[in-house]
C-alpha cells in the first residue's frame, strides 16, 4: 500500500477512536501534501509504523515548544504549516531518532498489588526491560509517598492496589532511555503530562534505582545482572507493554531468555501486554505471572484492572 495512503487511513482512524489526542484542525491538516511529505520520510528513513510516525511526529512538536500544550496554541493560531516549514530538519531528526515512550506512574500500581499478593520476601529486587525513563521503577521505589498523594499524582477514577507491596532495588534497562522532557513530550493527556512530571520532580532517587543504556536481548550477560546472583532477594523480571513491539524472531529469543534467568533465580516474570491479533479475547490488556494471565486491564494506562 503507498505510504502516504497508509498514513492517511492511520489518521482517519486515530481521530475516531482516540479522544483527546485529536482535533479536525489536526485531522485536515496532517493530511495535506505538506505534512504527509514529511511523515512519509520518517516512515522510510525510520522504517516505523504509520502509527508510531503520526504520534511521534506530535511528540517533536512538543519537544521543540517545549510545551504539552504546544498543539493547541498551534491550532489556536492555525500555524501547524508555518511550524513544520520553520523546524522541519528538527521535527525530522528527532522523528527518525526517538521513539514514542510515554510511561505513567499508575502502571506501578497492579504491580505492587501482585507483588503484594505473590511475593512473600521482603528484599525484593525488579529488573525492568524496555524500562524508559523507569517510572514504574520510581513508583515502586517511591509507593508510600506515591500512595499518599494521590490527588496529586493520579486522576480521580484511578483504582488502586488493596494490598501494596513495594521493593527495594530497581534496575531499569532500556536501549534509549529518554529525557525528561522527551517523555513528557510523548503524552497527549495534557493532564496526566502534569501529573507524571510533578511525580518525576519529587521523587528522589537513591542507590537503589539504576537506569541502564543497553538492550534487553543479551540483559543476563550484564555485569549489574551477573552480581543480582549473589544477593540474597527476591528477583522479578518486568516487561511492560514492550515485547509486542519486537518481531516474533526477537520476541522469542527475549522471552526464553527471561524464563531461563528465572527458572535459574528462582523468580517471577510480570509481563504487562496487549493482544493485538484480529481474534484477541474482549480484555485486550493484560499482566501475567510466568506466562500465566492473572490480571486483565482496561488500557495500558492501567487506569483499573479485574483478576
Amino acid at each position: 500500500m503507498e505510504i502516504k495512503k497508509q498514513l492517511i487511513d492511520f489518521i482517519d482512524k486515530a481521530s475516531k477512536t482516540s479522544g483527546h489526542y485529536w482535533s479536525n484542525y489536526f485531522t485536515l491538516e496532517m493530511k495535506k501534501d505538506y505534512v504527509l511529505e514529511l511523515l512519509s520520510k520518517i516512515m522510510i528513513q525510520s522504517d516505523k509504523m504509520p502509527s508510531e510516525v503520526v504520534f511521534v511526529f506530535l511528540s517533536s512538536i512538543r519537544y521543540i515548544k517545549n510545551d504539552i500544550k504546544a498543539l493547541f496554541e498551534i491550532e489556536k493560531n492555525n500555524t501547524l504549516e508555518q511550524f513544520v516549514n520553520t523546524n522541519y530538519d528538527k521535527i525530522l531528526d528527532l522523528s527518525v531518532k526517538r521513539k514514542v515512550q510515554a510511561n505513567l506512574p499508575e502502571r506501578g500500581l497492579p504491580v505492587m498489588e501482585l507483588i503484594g499478593k505473590n511475593i512473600t520476601e521482603e528484599n525484593i529486587t525488579l529488573i525492568e526491560l524496555g524500562a524508559s525513563f523507569g517510572i514504574i521503577g520510581q513508583s515502586l521505589l517511591n509507593m508510600k509517598m506515591l500512595l499518599e498523594n494521590k490527588k496529586t499524582y493520579f486522576l480521580p477514577f484511578q483504582q488502586f492496589p488493596i494490598n501494596p507491596k513495594g521493593i527495594n532495588k530497581y534496575i531499569g534497562i532500556d536501549i534509549d532511555p529518554p529525557d525528561k522532557e522527551w517523555l513528557i513530550s510523548c503524552f497527549s493527556n495534557i493532564d496526566r503530562a502534569i501529573k507524571t512530571n510533578d511525580f518525576i520532580n519529587s521523587i528522589k532517587n537513591t542507590d537503589n534505582f539504576s537506569l541502564i543504556k543497553d538492550s534487553a536481548i543479551g540483559f543476563t550477560k550484564l555485569d549489574i545482572i551477573k552480581k543480582i546472583k549473589n544477593h540474597s532477594s527476591k528477583i522479578i523480571v518486568l516487561t511492560s507493554f514492550m515485547l509486542y513491539q519486537l518481531d516474533n524472531d526477537k520476541q522469542n529469543q527475549l522471552k526464553n531468555e527471561i524464563k531461563d534467568f528465572i527458572k535459574q533465580n528462582n523468580g517471577l516474570w510480570i509481563n504487562m501486554d496487549v493482544d493485538l491479533s484480529e481474534n484477541s479475547e474482549e480484555h485486550k490488556y493484560y499482566i501475567e505471572i510466568n506466562d500465566k494471565k492473572v490480571l486483565y486491564l482496561t488500557d495500558d494506562s492501567c487506569i483499573s484492572w479485574n483478576y
